[in-house]
């Protein structure tokens, strides 16, 4: 929407004054494909950004990526703090420069440090987080993950509705913004699964994986609140859960349609696994008017 006379040298995405309409990842994909510029890093300034689909979808646009898993409530500062530290930077170290920053949001965010009151009222109220991601690493995160999905697609079949139950408590930590989102941790989900289901091939996928996701991960802050069942937080995943993969949004398009053309799901096969599973999640966080 920028005049067609204006010189553009950096950038700004807003979505609030665009009256509902918004970007969907693909459309951001080809936004970045059609640009002509590789881009050291993007910084999601949005709410459950920090999601492996969208980080995978825009992978090779950008060597590093910030995002939050959660509800971002930063009044501004990882913006205004990253410029600050990479505008005194006299060695241009952006990794050291990036975990400056983090120092800095860690210190200013625990003290709530000029951050204005009804800022600092919602950010008591719900599970915080921020990470910085290698977006190189998420090649082999992705692989490891396809290795884990096809080994459970393959137990599938002989595994107990006891073990089941038991595999699906990781799905009960869900993100919530405003209203109900269908997205669990990943890391969370790959350790409880494993466990459950204790099979020696499956364990290795999932500690792989696991070690990749850890390495992907540069940096982070979290803030979790005392009600929150994790302590920590990685990246986020969509619900596996044949249901929801079917179910009908508000535009008319059920979840498969937007879901199957991915670049996570051709990489790792995860929407198989989500139409092949058909238990639901137990401990299931909300109650049944807010599941599909």
């Amino acid at each position: 929407d920028r005049p067609d006379n204006m010189v553009i040298t950096r950038a700004m995405l807003y979505d609030e004054t665009l009256k509902d309409r918004a970007l969907n990842m693909y459309q951001f994909a080809d936004a970045l494909a059609t640009c002509g510029m590789h881009f050291q890093h993007i910084m999601f300034h949005n709410c459950l950004m920090g999601n492996i689909e969208t980080l995978t979808e825009v992978q090779q646009y950008a060597d590093y990526f910030f995002a939050s898993a959660h509800t971002l409530i930063s009044d501004g500062l990882p913006i205004t703090v990253m410029v600050d530290k990479l505008k005194k930077s006299t060695d241009y170290n952006f990794e050291d420069r990036a975990k400056e920053m983090f120092a800095d949001l860690s210190r200013i965010y625990a003290a709530r440090e000029g951050i204005p009151e009804e800022v600092a009222g919602a950010m008591d109220a719900m599970n915080l987080d921020m990470k910085m991601i290698r977006s190189a690493d998420l090649t082999i995160l992705n692989n490891n993950i396809s290795f884990f999905i096809t080994r459970l697609l393959e137990l599938y079949p002989s595994l107990s509705p006891e073990v089941m139950s038991q595999a699906m408590t990781a799905c009960a930590y869900t993100y919530e913004v405003q209203t109900v989102s269908y997205l669990i941790d990943l890391k969370h989900y790959l350790q409880t699964v494993a466990a459950a289901i204790n099979d020696p091939e499956l364990s290795a996928h999932a500690k792989n994986a696991i070690e990749c996701l850890d390495n992907a991960i540069i940096e982070r802050w979290d803030e979790p609140k005392e009600f929150s069942k994790l302590k920590e937080y990685s990246l986020s995943i969509m619900l596996p859960y044949h249901d929801f993969l079917h179910y009908t949004t508000k535009g008319k398009y059920t979840v498969a349609e937007s879901y199957y053309p991915s670049a996570f799901n051709r990489r790792t096969g995860w929407a198989l696994w989500m139409d092949a599973n058909t238990y639901f999640p137990t401990q299931w966080w909300f109650n049944s008017d807010n599941v599909p």
